[in-house]
């Protein structure tokens, strides 16, 4: 009996053991998968796993999970490339219009103002937080006519002279309005303007003369 006791504990011990050798080799991939998603939650976008020898699904989820890291770490890349490249363009943009005398006022699809310039907010006397953000109509209703001829218009173009009391003070300006398209859709409108209340002033003179 106690032979057979010590033969049926060995045979037992051994089937527990190549269970647990068994179970271990399943599973280590599967912890290790585990593991490089962790990483991969964290931004650590290079982590890997290693492909085993073993079950052609483990194989095949391992490989998979790589290509899947691979293809996320290049679609990030190339979306930092884009934004830097956009940042950049904005930079560009922000300063070319700064240093334009010209005032210049960027209206969105829905009419709303989207973007001032310093020199339109000198010309007219009022800061940034009276135009961005609102409706254009309401704001500015001494450009609608313009505005409104350039809907009008398929090329979205219009320009012409405004006159308007800014300040007690009769001023003129010359205003062109041209929209934003591409070949599908239109993204926008642009308002340009430039004072030309003394040229008018000169003109009106020279004819008086």
């Amino acid at each position: 009996a106690l032979m057979y006791g010590v033969v049926g504990f060995v045979f037992l011990f051994a089937a527990i053991w190549t269970g647990l050798w068994f179970s271990d080799r399943l599973v280590a991939p599967l912890v290790r998968l585990l593991d490089a998603a962790r990483r991969v939650t964290r931004g650590e976008l290079d982590a890997k796993v290693d492909v085993i020898e073993g079950p052609d699904d483990l194989q095949t989820l391992s490989r998979t999970f790589n290509l899947m890291t691979g293809r996320i770490k290049h679609q990030r890349d190339e979306l930092v490339d884009a934004n830097d490249t956009l940042d950049a363009r904005q930079r560009f943009t922000a300063a070319m219009l700064e240093g334009v005398s010209a005032g210049v006022i960027g209206i969105d699809p829905a009419g709303n103002i989207s973007l001032v310039n310093r020199s339109a907010l000198l010309l007219l006397g009022v800061n940034e937080a009276e135009l961005r953000g609102k409706a254009a109509e309401t704001v500015l209703p001494d450009f609608t006519p313009i505005f409104t001829l350039a809907l009008s218009r398929p090329s979205g173009f219009a320009e012409g002279q405004v006159d308007m009391q800014l300040r007690g003070e009769s001023r003129s300006f010359f205003a062109r309005v041209t929209t934003e398209s591409s070949e599908t859709e239109s993204h926008g409108y642009v308002l340009t303007f430039d004072d030309i209340t003394d040229l008018v002033s000169a003109q009106r003179n020279s004819a008086w003369a």
